[in-house]
């Protein structure tokens, strides 16, 4: 049987998974790149996946579209339940979320997108916090933060990387 840790990296981006990426500057020249710093072509092996930034005026006007469309897109439905943690004073707390409002992505073509305001419920296993409302995930992960630790020199976090759906990151369903 599958363990829950290897299903969630089966779903995780490749360069995600493999760690070390290296950053090639490169220029485009009869269909091919070369590195701008040996002059070379560059050569990968099969099944190397790439994030090219280029400048906009070398989008061919029909692939433009494509690529620097807006788009939303609704990740959860209203009344669907996230959880984060954290450890604090030597236990690891865990926080119930309710979000109030579908939690909407929205994207400008291939950039990773971000989250719109969503209002949402906080509460925590150990007691702390029974009924939390916020205008946002972010600022539920705040506040909590503040009112079960209050010591801690940052109260923020990455929501994708720290909020759960069904023992799975949020960053896996962005």
């Amino acid at each position: 049987m599958q363990k829950e840790s290897d299903k969630i990296m089966s779903d995780v981006e490749p360069w995600i998974e493999h760690g070390q990426k290296v950053h090639i500057n490169a220029i485009a020249k009869d269909g091919k790149f070369f590195d701008t710093k040996t002059g070379k072509e560059i050569e990968l092996k099969e099944g190397a996946e790439l994030k090219m930034i280029v400048p906009i005026q070398y989008i061919p006007e029909e692939q433009l579209k494509n690529h620097n469309e807006n788009k939303e897109r609704t990740l959860l439905k209203k009344g669907s339940n996230l959880y984060f943690k954290f450890r604090a004073n030597n236990e690891v707390i865990c926080f119930d979320v309710l979000i109030l409002n579908d939690l909407i992505l929205e994207s400008k073509g291939d950039k990773l997108g971000r989250l719109k305001n969503c209002k949402c419920i906080v509460s925590s296993k150990n007691g702390k916090i029974k009924e939390l409302k916020t205008d946002s995930l972010n600022q539920a992960f705040t506040r909590a933060s503040i009112i079960v630790r209050p010591e801690n020199p940052s109260h923020n976090c990455n929501v994708f990387k720290s909020f759960y759906y069904e023992g799975r990151t949020l960053d896996c369903l962005r």
